[in-house]
């Protein structure tokens, strides 16, 4: 959901993700992420080219994972890593991000580079840093968007989207 604040420039939105999956020997589930709330900025010409960025805040919620909850989780994670901060107990994410667009036509060219960075609420999680120490509070994934898109009329447009992901 999304609400222009200052309509064509300054907008606030409102975001929520779901995953569902079934693994194999495993069983399926249905997860429900932590909402996100976010404003973001653009500016835009009348030659077709624009610009902008915003901020967003992955609320943190508790969340206990059952073992299958847990395994559908990893399965989404190899499709979207960037998505595990939706659905972390009790992670407080920012997600700063800048867009560049260009509509030339019917063709739409996008690039966007964005951070998530984590901070756990609960103390620190498993794993290991750059340093070899065994817990960590904090936790990066940049990512480099890039999107080509064909508008098939003024409503409807089919495109595709390239990830480039650093955790």
């Amino acid at each position: 959901f999304e609400y222009p604040v200052v309509p064509r420039q300054w907008f606030m939105g409102l975001a929520n993700d779901f995953a569902s999956a079934a693994v194999p020997g495993v069983g399926t589930a249905f997860l429900i992420g932590n909402p996100e709330i976010y404003g973001r900025g653009v500016w835009s010409s009348v030659r077709g080219l624009s610009s902008g960025g915003g901020l967003g805040v992955v609320l943190p919620t508790p969340r206990a994972l059952s073992p299958i909850e847990t395994e559908v989780l990893r399965t989404v994670r190899t499709v979207r890593p960037w998505d595990l901060a939706s659905f972390s107990s009790l992670s407080l994410t920012f997600r700063p991000w800048l867009d560049i667009r260009h509509v030339t036509g019917s063709l739409i060219f996008q690039l966007r580079q964005a951070v998530d960075w984590s901070i756990s609420l609960t103390g620190p999680e498993k794993g290991t840093t750059s340093s070899g120490s065994s817990t960590r509070f904090t936790d990066f994934t940049a990512r480099l968007t890039f999107y080509v898109g064909y508008r098939l009329n003024e409503a409807i447009g089919v495109g595709v989207e390239l990830w480039e992901i650093y955790e």
